[in-house]
């Protein structure tokens, strides 16, 4: 203690005079303790990480100097303890220097130990709810300006410079957040006089390269502050959702956090706070009854920081020949799913939940991609089923519409383009629900009901491209494409019946439109041709038993062409006779027989099938 504080007395101080003026210059009396001689004073120092111990107190009273403040008194007898708690002990030569930490406390611990003591901070927050509403406002101001986020008019401070330590800032958050839910009934008041400006300012993330860098810097450095105001304002939000009045209010600064859930694209990906996020998401989508009084603007913000929470999940490792670990039960996708999992199948929500939840839907199949979680994207599709089961429910609100809009457009078509979005997954269990997905919503019922112009729009511009893609790759194998020879036939087939079962379940209602039928059965025989066009050379040197396989899938998408010219025949849509091109109505019959016959496959089979359907 000599080494920081000074020598014992004050004899051994250097001689100094007392406080006078000399000119310009001021000399001042040496102190009690030699404070003068300072040498080392770390305010800094790393008294959070240390073991608070209760050392042996002195029940000795220290007399105030005339003219001395209180904290120089408070700081004399700090250094008064340390002089006591620092007697030269034995010495038994086991001391080791790592002791040291355990039998020396630093001033600042001492400090916060005391205060423990002298000051109890859970009986002053009970407290004030017994203030009146002007006393709880302003003990929120004092304590918002103490961290320096807002000023009385909610904007941004500037002209009290204040540095407190990051854990005296951590403890005014949780101070502000207590004394709120302490006060809840008061909530509304709180909330519009200086919670919502405190929170926009804190955690608000300014737009812009340079700013952001900026914000960034400042955020890492208060990052105890930063995790105490973000879990705050979740506590607040949960604890208020059922408050009908102030509830959308409060919970529209849920968007502040959306940065914050970007854990490996956002710029703030040192502030990795997803889990936090995520577990206060799932507090507040738990309570159900709560829910049915949130309003749009409420629900708009929950399902905004749901699709992020649903993006930024921890990527496991794939390895080769090994199945993928499952995630962690606090990873933030998981969360994600969990909360919409609830919502959904929750039958007080049925008519309240926005149909935006399909965004967030999507948003969670392709983080299980970027995962390696094929369950995590299966758990997704299930869900855009679930949500194609209660399309009528939207479908009857489409009076609500605006002048233009089409309530095909805005809710079927995001559910179609979901599940088609998952065919290309690396994951071959993925793909193939996928593909049975989207065949089978376009011949359910509702497909039924929709529209000749949106119909015959995802067939050629969802339905048809994405069929022949996965056909082109899977018949050339692709290098990037390690599938073995069962599933590339299984998922064949699922291409084969996903163009062919659509088209001819709704041909009636192509029939009435010549010119969006021609369209679709050209991308149809399009997207065949790939399977059944020219042979490649790595094709011709197939071992035998792929070949004779793939034969097989060959034919069955040979006869399901046939089965289909013989429809279209006997409906009186296709002509069998040599001179097809004389009537102009019948177009589709000459671009039919000639794509047919330049397949390379079936063409031997053409003059055949003509025969037939002149019978």
């Amino acid at each position: 203690s000599r080494a920081i504080f000074g020598p014992e007395s004050p004899e051994r101080s250097p001689l100094i005079t007392r406080t006078t003026k000399i000119g310009s210059g001021e000399k001042f009396d040496p102190s009690e303790h030699g404070k003068e001689e300072l040498v080392l004073w770390d305010d800094l120092a790393p008294s959070d990480e240390e073991d608070e111990f209760d050392p042996e107190e002195e029940s000795q009273h220290f007399g105030a100097i005339h003219g001395s403040s209180l904290g120089e008194e408070f700081e004399k007898q700090l250094i008064r303890e340390d002089h006591f708690d620092s007697q030269p002990a034995p010495v038994t030569g086991l001391e080791t220097y790592e002791d040291t930490r355990v039998y020396q406390i630093s001033p600042r611990a001492r400090v916060r130990k005391r205060l423990s003591k002298l000051c109890d901070f859970s009986m002053i927050l009970s407290e004030t709810r017994f203030l009146d509403l002007e006393g709880v406002k302003a003990l929120l101001l004092a304590l918002t300006k103490i961290i320096g986020s807002t000023s009385s008019d909610g904007s941004p401070r500037k002209e009290i410079s204040l540095t407190i330590s990051p854990g005296s800032e951590a403890l005014a958050e949780v101070m502000i957040t207590e004394i709120a839910l302490k006060n809840r009934d008061r909530i509304a008041s709180l909330w519009s006089s200086s919670l919502k400006s405190h929170y926009e300012c804190r955690l608000a993330v300014k737009e812009g390269a340079n700013e952001i860098s900026k914000q960034i810097t400042d955020s890492v450095k208060r990052i105890p502050g930063t995790e105490k105001c973000l879990t705050g304002l979740l506590r607040i939000c949960y604890h208020t959702v059922h408050r009908d009045g102030v509830n959308n209010e409060v919970l529209q600064t849920l968007k502040l956090l959306c940065p914050y859930c970007r854990s490996l694209t956002s710029p703030l990906s040192s502030l990795n706070f997803s889990k936090h996020i995520a577990e206060g998401l799932w507090r507040i989508c738990r309570d159900v009854d709560g829910l049915r009084l949130v309003g749009t603007e409420g629900w708009e913000a929950i399902l905004e920081l749901t699709k992020h929470c649903a993006s930024s999940g921890i990527t496991l490792m794939l390895h080769e020949n090994a199945k993928a670990n499952n995630l962690s039960d606090d990873d933030p996708a998981l969360q994600a799913f969990r909360c919409m999992h609830l919502i959904l199948h929750s039958t007080e929500l049925r008519d309240v939940i926005p149909f935006q939840v399909v965004h967030c839907v999507r948003s969670l199949i392709s983080g299980g991609e970027r995962q390696n979680c094929p369950k995590l994207c299966l758990a997704g599709l299930d869900l855009l089923l679930l949500l194609l089961t209660r399309l009528h429910l939207m479908v009857n609100i489409g009076e609500t519409l605006k002048d233009g809009e089409n309530v095909w457009n805005i809710y079927w078509l995001p559910l179609i383009e979901g599940m088609a979005e998952a065919s290309d997954s690396k994951f071959s269990i993925v793909r193939h629900h996928s593909i049975s997905m989207l065949r089978d919503s376009l011949v359910d019922k509702y497909s039924e009901e929709a529209p000749i112009k949106e119909l015959c729009s995802i067939l050629n511009g969802i339905c048809m491209p994405i069929v022949s893609q996965r056909i082109s790759e899977l018949v050339q194998h692709q290098v990037m494409l390690k599938f073995d020879q069962e599933e590339i036939l299984i998922e064949l087939e699922l291409c084969i019946s996903a163009i062919f079962k659509p088209f001819l379940h709704h041909l009636e209602k192509l029939s009435n439109d010549l010119g969006e039928l021609t369209s679709v059965w050209i991308s149809l025989l399009s997207a065949l041709s790939h399977l059944l066009g020219k042979e490649t050379s790595e094709s011709k040197q197939q071992k035998k038993p792929n070949h004779s396989m793939l034969k097989v899938t060959k034919d069955l998408a040979t006869e399901r062409l046939r089965d289909s010219l013989m429809i279209l025949i006997s409906r009186g849509i296709l002509k069998c006779d040599d001179d097809i091109a004389q009537n102009g109505v019948n177009g589709i019959s000459s671009i039919t027989w000639k794509t047919v016959s330049n397949i390379s496959y079936c063409k031997h089979l053409v003059p055949e099938w003509r025969e037939s359907g002149k019978k």
